[in-house]
C-alpha cells in the first residue's frame, strides 16, 4: 500500500498508517469468529486533546451512538434494550452466555441458531459498565474521580473491566481491558490497554469514547484534558473488511480532501459524572467528514 497521507490531520494520518502497517506486516490468523484476520502484535496510538476531539474525518464515525454507549457504561447499564432505544446498535448481536444457556434450558426444542436467539435476548451480563461500577463491591469509577479530586498525583487511578470470575457472564469479554488516569503537570492524561483491536470498526469508536470519558471526568473535577493514549495488543483487520478498505477508504485518502478535527461542548449543568446524559450534556461542533463506510462486524 503506497499512499500520500501528508494532507491528513494527525489522527487520520496515524490511523491510515496503522492500516498500512497491518497490510504490510500483518500475518493471517484464525480466531473464534471464523473470519480470519490480518494481525500484528503491539502498537501505540496517541492523541493530544488540545488538537480537537478525535473523530476520524476520512470516514464518518457515529458520535451519538458512541456517546450513548459511554453513558451506559458510566451508569452501569447491562440491558441491551436501553442502548437500542437510544439509537445505539453496537451490542445488537450479543447477549450474556448465561442468558443464552437459560433460554436453551427453558426452550430445548427451539430450532433457531444461537446467533438468532442472541439478537432477541437483552441481558448483556457483567460487561464494562457493570465492572466499572461494581467490581467485587467496589465502584471503581467513583474511586478514580474521588482520587483525582483529593490525590491527583496518585499513580493508582485505574479502572479494570477484566474480572476473570465473571468473564463467562459477559456478552463479550472486555476488548479494552483497563484504563488509567495520570495527572502530568497541569493536565490529565488517559491511557488504556486493549487486548483485541478491530482496527476498522472498533478502534475509531474506542479512541473517541475514551476521549469523551476523559473530557467528562475533567469537566466534573475542574481539570484540563491532556493526552489519550491507547496501548494496543492484538491489532487486526478482518478479511471481510479488506474490500471496503480497498474500495472506499483508500480512494477517499487519494482524493487529498482533508478536514480539521471537530470540538465538543459539555453542558455546565453536568456536575456529577453518573448524571451524564448523552442527549443533553454533550454537543459535537463543526464535524466534517467523508461518508460512513459500511463493513460487517465479526461476532
Amino acid at each position: 500500500m503506497d499512499l500520500n497521507v501528508s494532507h491528513l490531520n494527525k489522527l487520520d494520518r496515524d490511523y491510515v498508517l496503522l492500516i498500512k502497517k497491518i497490510f504490510n506486516e500483518g500475518v493471517l490468523c484464525e480466531n473464534r469468529t471464523g473470519i480470519d484476520t490480518i494481525a500484528i502484535s503491539g502498537h501505540m496510538i496517541e492523541h493530544d486533546m488540545a488538537s480537537g476531539f478525535p473523530l476520524l474525518t476520512i470516514k464518518k464515525t457515529m458520535f451519538d451512538a458512541m456517546a450513548v454507549e459511554l453513558e451506559g457504561f458510566i451508569k452501569g447499564i447491562t440491558d441491551k434494550k436501553w442502548y437500542i432505544d437510544r439509537g445505539c446498535k453496537i451490542w445488537n448481536e450479543w447477549c450474556s452466555p448465561k442468558a443464552l444457556k437459560r433460554y436453551r434450558t427453558y426452550f430445548p426444542n427451539d430450532t433457531h441458531t444461537d446467533k438468532e436467539i442472541q439478537l432477541e435476548l437483552t441481558d448483556l451480563g457483567k460487561i464494562y459498565g457493570s465492572q466499572w461500577n461494581n467490581f467485587g463491591g467496589v465502584n471503581q469509577l467513583n474511586e478514580v474521580v474521588n482520587t483525582l479530586r483529593t490525590n491527583p498525583n496518585s499513580r493508582r487511578m485505574i479502572v479494570s473491566a477484566w474480572n476473570p470470575p465473571e468473564l463467562d457472564n459477559m456478552a463479550l469479554p472486555p476488548c479494552h481491558v483497563l484504563w488509567q488516569l495520570n495527572k502530568i503537570g497541569e493536565r490529565v492524561d488517559l491511557v488504556w490497554y486493549q487486548r483485541s483491536v478491530d482496527t476498522f470498526l472498533g478502534l475509531p469508536f474506542n479512541i473517541a469514547s475514551y476521549s469523551l470519558l476523559l473530557s467528562l471526568i475533567c469537566h466534573v473535577t475542574g481539570n484540563v484534558p491532556g493526552k489519550v493514549i491507547g496501548m494496543l495488543s492484538n491489532v487486526h483487520i478482518y478479511k471481510n473488511q479488506i474490500d471496503p478498505i480497498n474500495e472506499k477508504l483508500i480512494p477517499t485518502v487519494q482524493l487529498e480532501v482533508s478536514y480539521d478535527l471537530p470540538t465538543i461542548k459539555i453542558s455546565k449543568d453536568l456536575t456529577n459524572l453518573h448524571e451524564f446524559d448523552a442527549s443533553k450534556h454533550v454537543k459535537l461542533v463543526d464535524y466534517k467528514s467523508h461518508p460512513f463506510i459500511k463493513a460487517e462486524v465479526a461476532v
